[in-house]
């Protein structure tokens, strides 16, 4: 039996559905994709409700190489932030609204990336939890969604301190050659 490529598609994409439940598809998004080493970055995260059940709470992880700054106020919703400890990430929790089948809304940051990161991708783990207590997770786990990401590019920058440290060595380079060159040449005006 010779199967057409429409019913292979087909069949390809039930599979997808079951591997990836319906719900989990397009739930959340994280903006930008990339990010620069030192610099200030508004980053969001969408969240839209394809269920008929509320999503009542987000909570997104957020990589330590990335300081967060503060966070946006979104309607009614209320931003917790908890710093990293020896045993949790740090973290952006919204609390106290709600949204309905077929809403969605931006939830925003002003985030840092530190000026030593270097290219590679980070992760940020996801979860929504639902009016009936259901969570939902984004977080590359067996029987979660994958977790968002974000690239790092660009080079490492030099701050504010790393040119004035720079420039206090080229200063000491030139003293030092200027100093050399006087006492060169003074060993040359020298009668025998």
């Amino acid at each position: 039996m010779i199967l057409k490529p429409l019913t292979i598609g087909a069949v390809a994409l039930g599979l997808a559905f079951i591997v990836t439940p319906p719900a989990l598809l397009g739930q959340v998004a994280l903006a930008p994709s990339t990010i620069m080493p030192g610099e200030w970055e508004r980053i969001t995260l969408r969240v839209v409700n394809q269920t008929d059940t509320a999503t009542t709470a987000i909570r997104l992880t957020v990589p330590e190489t990335i300081a967060i700054l503060g966070v946006e106020r979104s309607g009614a919703w209320e931003a917790s932030v908890r710093t990293a400890t020896g045993t949790s990430p740090q973290l952006i929790e919204w609390t106290g609204d709600s949204l309905a089948r077929g809403q969605y809304r931006d939830f925003a940051f002003l985030g840092r990336l530190s000026a030593d990161a270097r290219r590679r991708t980070l992760i940020f783990p996801a979860a929504i939890t639902r009016s009936n207590g259901a969570v939902v997770e984004w977080s590359n786990q067996a029987g979660a969604g994958a977790a968002l990401e974000m690239n790092i590019v660009g080079t490492t920058r030099i701050t504010a301190w790393g040119t004035f440290g720079l420039a206090s060595v080229a200063v000491g380079i030139a003293v030092i050659s200027l100093g050399l060159a006087i006492s060169a040449r003074g060993r040359g005006n020298t009668p025998n």
